[in-house]
């Protein structure tokens, strides 16, 4: 997969200009809607009200970066890597059972603690899972 990785290169990609819109929309208002809900909360437990809307802006600006990379992965990588991926999902699915490393919210241990960020093991399964639909069923020439 490394050497996959470097002989990568980069497709010219020509973004939906309505999207990126919307998107842009949707975030925005997301942020102003995190940052006006959580202000005295915020306040009250770390003395900065702008705290969570801070937090939310780095992960925010983390996922645009992370869509960024994924989109300009060539399908044939994804493709060369179903069962990979499948393993990885499943791997995470069966250390959230571990003690010490799955973390139990509200009685339901989902969650990976990776200390600042906790993540539920579900997410990176379910893109592992659905890249595995990406290998072609058949093979041949088309």
């Amino acid at each position: 997969m490394i050497r996959a990785l470097q002989t990568i290169q980069l497709p010219r990609v020509r973004p939906d200009t309505a999207l990126l819109v919307a998107l842009a929309l949707i975030g925005g208002i997301g942020l102003v809607m995190v940052g006006s809900a959580s202000v005295a909360v915020a306040d009250r437990l770390t003395d900065d009200p702008m705290y969570f809307f801070y937090r939310q802006a780095v992960f925010a600006l983390v996922g645009l970066v992370a869509g960024f990379a994924v989109l300009h992965v060539p399908m044939r990588v994804w493709q060369a890597n179903t069962f990979t991926l499948l393993g990885i999902g499943l791997l995470l699915l069966v250390i959230v059972l571990i003690p010490g490393i799955g973390h139990a919210v509200n009685g339901a241990r989902r969650w990976i603690d990776l200390g600042p960020v906790a993540m539920q093991a579900s997410e990176p399964a379910r893109f592992c899972l659905k890249s595995s639909a990406l290998r072609p069923t058949r093979t041949g020439s088309h």
